[in-house]
């Protein structure tokens, strides 16, 4: 029962996957390559921001950390919590890495991915049914 259980949500959520794909093909559809890259570019400064955030928030609890329970923290040990901490975060470390090597080698190619996956679902039809077996 759980198997299955998994089974169909991943169906689902594949499902989801798809119709954003689509969705998001649809609205860039007439968008300039330059105003792509540029939503790209602000997207992933966006996650920068959140991820520095993140940082500052994780150096403050480990602070916070060492007041409250009188500790002193060995000189590796803020690290290592700062890291592992991070590794449990939602915030992938891809986007950590776009957005502080941002080069412009790499927007480009985002926007050739860009471009050719609208390209690949502008030939794709969406399916006429959806089925879950």
């Amino acid at each position: 029962m759980f198997r299955d259980l998994l089974k169909h949500h991943w169906l689902d959520e594949a499902q989801h996957a798809k119709m954003d794909t689509m969705l998001i093909a649809e609205m860039v559809d007439g968008v300039s390559l330059a105003d792509r890259e540029t939503a790209i570019d602000e997207v992933l400064e966006l996650g920068g921001a959140i991820d520095g955030l993140l940082q500052q928030q994780i150096g403050m609890n480990i602070d916070a950390l060492d007041v409250s329970t009188g500790r002193v923290f060995t000189e590796a040990a803020p690290t290592e919590i700062a890291a592992a901490t991070l590794k449990v975060c939602a915030i992938p470390s891809w986007s950590r890495a776009w957005s502080t090597r941002r080069s412009s080698s790499s927007s480009k190619r985002s926007a050739l991915m860009v471009r050719q996956r609208s390209a690949a679902l502008r030939k794709r039809s969406p399916p006429s049914t959806v089925h879950l077996d």
